[in-house]
């Protein structure tokens, strides 16, 4: 909770991973079971372990990742289109 907290706090482009992840598991943990952050033995550890059996078995693995077009302005400039 602090970890996320500190996170969310920091308002920089880190903060939305979170919020999605926040918002995500709690999304899905209305639909069946989570695990969140599950020990697997390994350095990393996935977001979540999601399943649920009712109305059909459904069972996965995953992180929460967000993506970023930064960079990608310069690249691809729009202020020549834009009216002045």
């Amino acid at each position: 909770l602090k970890k996320h907290v500190d996170a969310l706090n920091r308002a920089n482009e880190q903060s939305l991973d979170f919020e999605w992840e926040v918002a995500i598991i709690y999304g899905l943990s209305k639909l069946g079971n989570i695990q969140y952050e599950p020990d697997l033995g390994k350095r990393r550890r996935l977001d979540m372990i999601f399943n649920t059996h009712r109305p059909v078995e459904i069972a996965f693995a995953g992180d929460v990742m967000t993506v970023s077009d930064r960079g990608l302005h310069s690249e691809n400039p729009r202020d020549f289109f834009i009216a002045k």
